[in-house]
């Protein structure tokens, strides 16, 4: 199809001048400024929409130098009559309130400075911005509704462009924590200031506030000039225009024949250009589109095609979405060319925004389920002062109703509402923490306390600031678990005071026994001594077990003071070089002085075993000769009178070590740790033996050394206790040095 029947068909307003060579198809301008809003990406999205402003501005001044050429052109070559001059003027300038109407409605604010330098232009609806905004001159007053920071970046910018002509495009935060996206640009000699506010916050559930795209892709297609009886044999330049667009963009006539697409319309259907070019409908390409698998999979095509075509007679534009079997879904807008007919189709690849879509509400739902399943409650108030999130635990600790709280009070609201819920210290407590809120001090940092409320309840809470400048409040419930805690403290102090007593209970008592019992034993050893007369057999072991017993009492209150010291962290140890043989023969003394036979029993029969050169052995003498006399003493009451107990020393390096066996019932190895424990007389074979304190004595003293002790059983029959011993004990080197000078 030649070109010229193209543009008969098309029913588009043109003007073509011979003298200049020039055809500018205005009605074009607005339409595919309009179909810029539908870039795939976000960043092109707002690069475009900045355009928007500036293309419908340019179309608006073409139209404006073309009816002026125009009039001259017929001025010279025509004698046209007045009326009809005043009458295409003042279409023309109907033409252009229509484009200053269509600037206004646009989804941003623009103002526009001109060759005078005064007072801008303002196209737009200063609300988009701020409630209290309503002139230019409150839009330029930054400070009012962008944050110190922002408003000084902005005045810097929009000086350098009005005095260098340089261009900037930037993103600013308001004092309500919006978004606006700010460009500035320079056309001819004027310069443009275009507000768009994009960056507000999500409503509870996720969704978001669409531009009415469609009504405005409709108005922008009506805007168009008159027709005027001109030629029409210069080729349409719009070309270049449309394949500037990332948008897809097909036009067509009223009889659907293809009358201009750019490049993305090509790549986003994979459609052959030169196939394109040669003069093909719409229904041609849809069935090729069916052949290649890239339409909608309908049951009925027939039906589905005829319904998309109804297209052409639409009034007003429409929007469809296509799932395709590729997995893409594409927004398909159509919006008339114009009264002569057409439609003018635009694209938009809406996958990865879907995506996206439904990952951002899958998170907030995420973040919606968590929060309500914390313990805690969640506060987040916006740097205006407005309760921005929250979850149900909120309204539980003060008493807040969910219905107000889903209404985003400001936090002077919830002041006064906490003030009538807790009369007695509500409005005091939230008036100090609405000043932790609202504080404009850049040096501030977190903070957590604890609120101590009227009603009993003890609250922990934490402010948290966050990265945009919002504020995190949170709460916990303590009351419960301070209980808990006072109640435990209360009892373990009682329990620290009972141990003191205690202490100081046995070492009194084991100081008063020593007394009694000192005097007790010189009367014995003084009747067995025979100074009074030689005693009968009878009075003698009665003598010997007056003896016996009070030398085992008097070791018993000896281990009892001694554990009081180590548990008050008083023990010390005396270290001195040792004669192992020596401390040996003292715990035999003590051995036989406790044990001594009675009535002809037969004393448990002591074997030792020490190698003859030892190498030098420095400890506490009189702590190791408690460990042996207790080693022995233990293994003496767990065997038969007449049975033999072996001690057998052995050095090993720096180690000493001491066995001591018996041929006892043996202890059971279920019974071995609990040996070591105070107090554990355990029954062995129906013999209950001691007070539970010996091996306890030996375990303390011995790890006061710094060694080890275990107990094994012995086959076939008895037990085996082991002792490990440094032959230098370190705790105290330097007291081992001074006693050795």
């Amino acid at each position: 199809m030649k070109l010229g029947k193209i543009q008969r068909r098309s029913g588009v307003g043109r003007f073509r001048f011979q003298q200049f060579g020039v055809f500018v198809p205005v009605s074009f301008w607005p339409s595919f400024g309009f179909a810029q809003s539908f870039l795939q990406d976000q960043n092109e999205l707002n690069a475009m929409l900045d355009l928007a402003p500036l293309a419908i501005a340019g179309g608006a001044l073409a139209c404006g130098v073309v009816a002026t050429l125009w009039l001259a052109r017929r001025k010279k070559t025509s004698v046209a009559s007045p009326d009809t001059a005043r009458h295409q003027m003042a279409t023309m300038r109907s033409r252009l309130d229509e484009y200053e109407a269509l600037l206004s409605a646009l989804p941003e604010l623009t103002l526009v400075w001109g060759e005078d330098s005064g007072a801008p232009r303002l196209f737009g609806t200063p609300q988009q911005l701020d409630d209290g905004l309503k002139t230019a001159a409150d839009i330029l007053n930054f400070s009012t509704w962008l944050t110190l920071e922002e408003s000084a970046r902005l005045a810097e910018r929009l000086t350098d462009l009005r005095v260098g002509g340089r261009g900037f495009g930037i993103d600013l935060r308001t004092r309500e924590g919006k978004t606006v996206h700010a460009t500035g640009r320079a056309l001819a000699d004027s310069h443009v200031l275009s507000l768009r506010a994009n960056g507000a916050l999500p409503d509870s559930e996720g969704s978001e506030t669409a531009l009415p795209e469609s009504d405005a892709a409709q108005s922008l297609a009506e805007a168009q000039p008159p027709e005027t009886p001109v030629e029409q044999s210069v080729p349409l330049h719009i070309d270049g225009v449309i394949d500037a667009f990332l948008t897809p963009v097909a036009v067509f006539d009223a009889k659907g024949d293809l009358l201009q697409f750019n490049t993305a319309y090509c790549n986003l259907w994979q459609l052959d250009e030169s196939w394109l070019r040669q003069g093909v409908n719409e229904r041609a390409i849809i069935d090729h589109l069916r052949t290649k698998g890239r339409l909608p999979v309908v049951r009925d095509y027939q039906k589905w095609r005829r319904e998309h075509l109804d297209a052409y007679s639409l009034s007003r534009s429409r929007e469809e979405s296509w799932h395709l079997p590729d997995g893409r879904s594409i927004s398909v807008v159509a919006a008339p060319l114009g009264k002569e007919g057409g439609i003018v189709y635009m694209f938009e690849d809406q996958t990865e925004h879907l995506r996206l879509q439904s990952t951002n509400k899958s998170l907030i739902n995420v973040q919606r389920e968590t929060l309500n399943a914390l313990s805690e409650a969640v506060a987040v108030f916006g740097t205006d002062g407005r309760l921005r999130l929250h979850n149900p635990r909120l309204s539980t600790i003060w008493k807040l109703p969910m219905n107000e709280l889903g209404q985003k009070p400001h936090i002077d609201d919830v002041v006064r509402r906490c003030a009538k819920a807790f009369e007695n210290d509500g409005e005091r407590i939230w008036a100090d923490l609405k000043h932790h809120v609202v504080s404009l001090d850049p040096s501030r940092t977190d903070y957590s306390g604890r609120i101590r409320r009227s009603d009993g309840m003890l609250i922990d809470y934490t402010i948290v600031r966050l990265p945009d400048g919002q504020t995190m409040l949170t709460f916990i419930d303590v009351t419960q678990s301070a209980n808990y805690e006072r109640v435990l403290k209360e009892r373990n102090e009682a329990l620290v005071a009972a141990d003191h007593l205690k202490d100081a209970f046995v070492q009194n008592v084991s100081y008063e026994l020593r007394s009694p019992l000192t005097n007790i034993i010189g009367f014995a050893d003084l009747l067995a001594s025979d100074s009074f007369g030689p005693l009968t057999p009878q009075q003698r072991a009665y003598t010997d077990y007056i003896r016996s017993s009070s030398a085992a009492l008097g070791i018993l209150i000896d281990n009892i003071l001694d554990l009081t010291h180590v548990d008050a962290g008083i023990a010390e140890l005396d270290l001195q070089t040792l004669d192992i043989e020596e401390l040996i023969e003292k715990a035999r003394a003590g051995l036989g002085a406790t044990l001594a036979g009675v009535d002809g029993a037969e004393p448990v029969n002591l074997e030792v075993s020490v190698p003859k050169k030892l190498p030098r052995f420095v400890a506490d003498g009189g702590r190791i000769v408690q460990i042996l006399y207790n080693l022995l003493s233990n293994a003496a009451n767990f065997s038969e009178p007449g049975a033999v107990i072996s001690l057998n020393v052995e050095a090993r390096a720096d180690w000493f070590r001491f066995i001591v066996e018996d041929e006892g019932v043996g202890v059971p190895s279920e019974f071995s740790d609990e040996m070591f424990k105070r107090f554990e007389g355990k029954s062995v074979a129906g013999r209950q033996r001691g007070a539970g304190l010996g091996l306890s004595i030996v375990k303390t003293f011995v790890q006061l050394h710094g060694g080890t002790v275990t107990m094994e059983k012995r086959e076939p029959r008895g037990t085996r206790v082991i002792v490990n011993l440094p032959a230098i004990t370190r705790l105290n080197s330097a007291q081992t040095e001074s006693d050795n000078v």
